[in-house]
């Protein structure tokens, strides 16, 4: 039963009823979209934003709500970003990016306010309450190999802004603002916004979005390290980079994905392929399945999704079309060989890296069947078998593999 308005259960009809991956439960998240999410890699916590300044917290296993507060970005201005940091230290912290060029880092970002009560409440400048959906079963993901990634301290940031701030609040919650620069001046509005890649090993975060520069972070000396000129008209739409940091792979508007060496003095393209056959890039993805061997994964906005070695983007090791409908948010995940793609025609498909259609999800099941929503973002868990999808509703969708022997035979990994 839900416990709000929502009259979805916990099943999802689809085209390919493999059982690969089913819905556990949803969050009504109180945002009227949600536009990112991210799992956090060792706790149950789950952190969804909205195309506004509105953040959420919740526990995807026990689909309780811990926290919603506000990141305090300038009015008009919308998050385009969230990375959860030193994930594996006493204390972890949420970084949030948004398109006034502000970085912001909170702490404690689970934390209720005092007073508040269960589920549904902790209260936030988001002024929301969630409705949730219980889950039809109980220990769902097999954990996977965690990547040995060392962590900074909370750090005390100042930057391009000159300043930063600490024990500020955003909302009611618990939480604090611990640090507060201004990642990129000048960004333009509506476009990527913000767009960021966070380094754990080397604590360093780079920055770019609307705009023709590259900005590395030294984020626990609060120093701009560097600038890398793009070199081009296109703006970056994705950014990641390889284990070691020493690679940032830019995925721009024209459908580009430009490689870039940071070591070298003055870094330029090492690469470039065309992947998107037109549009942009929408996602590049670099596994952590090994700093030797991971493949880079790259979507575009026509459906073009292509599998590349992360040493060299031009030699492609699969490529595959996703569909008819547009390709508008798309994930990968570190260790295993899955990726999801959303559309905004209310689609989500599960593939593995080889191009097989693992699973197609058009519906809620439930009364008068509600369809999922346009999709705006979809996120794997770090090391477990978990998938959250953001939509143009309130609606966070939980999927998970019920049974790991079923998503091994569809992905060919049993004998």
């Amino acid at each position: 039963m839900c416990s709000g308005s929502a009259n979805i259960s916990c099943c999802v009809v689809d085209s390919n009823d493999s059982g690969v991956f089913d819905q556990t439960g949803i969050l009504q998240s109180g945002f009227e979209e949600v536009s990112a999410v991210v799992f956090h890699p060792f706790e149950n916590m789950l952190v969804c934003a909205d195309a506004r300044r509105n953040i959420g917290v919740y526990d995807y296993k026990d689909f309780d709500k811990l926290n919603s507060f506000s990141n305090d970005n300038t009015r008009g201005s919308r998050i385009t970003s969230l990375h959860l940091i030193n994930e594996n230290g006493p204390s972890s912290l949420l970084l949030a990016g948004s398109d006034d060029g502000v970085v912001r880092i909170w702490r404690n970002i689970h934390m209720r306010s005092s007073g508040s009560g269960g589920s549904g409440s902790g209260g936030g400048a988001a002024g929301t309450s969630g409705s949730f959906v219980t889950p039809d079963a109980a220990g769902l993901a097999n954990s996977l190999s965690a990547a040995g990634l060392g962590g900074i301290g909370g750090s005390s940031g100042a930057g391009e802004s000159g300043g930063s701030s600490s024990g500020g609040s955003g909302g009611e919650g618990g939480q604090e603002l611990a640090s507060a620069w201004t990642g990129l001046r000048n960004l333009t509005k509506g476009g990527s916004g913000l767009v960021t890649d966070w380094q754990q090993r080397n604590g360093r975060l780079c920055c770019t979005g609307h705009t023709d520069v590259i900005r590395l972070w030294d984020v626990e000396r609060a120093t701009c390290s560097r600038d890398i000129i793009l070199g081009t008209d296109s703006y970056v739409f994705s950014l990641c980079s390889s284990y070691d940091g020493n690679a940032l792979y830019a995925g721009c508007g024209d459908g580009y994905v430009r490689v870039f060496d940071v070591r070298a003095d003055k870094p330029f393209v090492a690469s470039s392929s065309k992947v998107a056959s037109s549009g942009r890039v929408v996602r590049a993805h670099l596994q952590r399945g090994g700093s030797d061997n991971g493949k880079l994964v790259i979507g575009g906005s026509s459906g073009d999704i292509i599998i590349s070695d992360m040493r060299s983007p031009e030699q492609t090791i699969s490529q595959f079309h996703s569909g008819k409908e547009s390709l508008d948010a798309m994930a990968a995940h570190d260790y295993a060989p899955l990726l999801a793609t959303g559309s905004k025609s209310e689609v989500i498909k599960l593939f593995d890296l080889s191009g097989k259609l693992l699973k197609t999800v058009k519906y809620h099941k439930g009364f008068m069947g509600h369809r999922i929503g346009p999709v705006t973002s979809l996120a794997f868990h770090p090391n477990q078998l978990y998938l959250a999808a953001g939509a143009l509703n309130p609606i966070v969708s939980i999927m998970a593999s019920i049974t790991l022997p079923a998503l091994l035979s569809a992905l060919s990994l049993l004998p």
